[in-house]
Formats: structure tokens, sequence, C-alpha cells
């Protein structure tokens, strides 16, 4: 059976960029995204929520993220799923669904 694995986002960014190299001296930057979402209850009143999601970003795009990005800014996210799975130090499996972005572009201008 064949997949499709691409998500679209929209959001500001929720925290600060999380930028390292690894020792292959591969670059990776994460960042959380917070999307909102607005929606009317069945007695019509207006709620807000909002979902956060991890990006992380690689190479040459985890250093202009590293660079640009700052809480507040709107981008949007162009990637795929990802199911990122490990043991903590206590030998407990962990898991969480992030997205590996292809793109990141940027809504608005810098705050100088």
């Amino acid at each position: 059976m064949k997949s499709f694995n691409k998500v679209i986002l929209v959001g500001n960014v929720a925290t600060d960029v999380e930028f390292k190299t690894l020792k292959s001296g591969t670059k990776v930057a994460d960042f959380r995204l917070a999307m909102n979402e607005r929606y009317k209850d069945k007695d019509g009143e207006d709620h807000e929520s909002k979902v956060y999601v991890t990006i992380e970003t690689w190479s040459g795009l985890a250093e202009t993220c590293d660079k640009y990005l700052t809480v507040g800014r709107a981008v949007l996210v162009e990637g795929r799923l990802k199911m990122d799975e490990w043991e903590n130090g206590e030998g407990e499996k962990r898991s969480r669904l992030l997205v590996t972005a292809e793109t990141v572009n940027f809504l608005d201008k810098p705050k100088d």
C-alpha cells in the first residue's frame, strides 16, 4: 500500500530554538510551534485552545532557524510526521510525534 506523509502548519514560534551540532558535524535545531484553534460549543459560545508541535530542522535550515527565529515569529512549516522513540535514564521507553521540517517560511518581519 502506498502512503503519503506531508504536513503543512502555520503558527507562532512558542519556544527558543535549541541548536546543536552532533558528533558527526550535522547541525540540528528544534523549536515548538503554537497554533490557535477557535471553535464554538453547542451553545454557540466561542472558545480557543492551543496546539503545540515540536519542529525539528537539519543542516542549513537548522542554522537559518537558529539565526532568525524568535519566540512569537509567525512561520509556515512544511514537512513530514516522525515518531521519535528513546529510553530515558531510568530505562523507560518514551516517544513523541514531531514534524521534520523540509521548509520554514517566515511570515513576518523580524523584530529589531
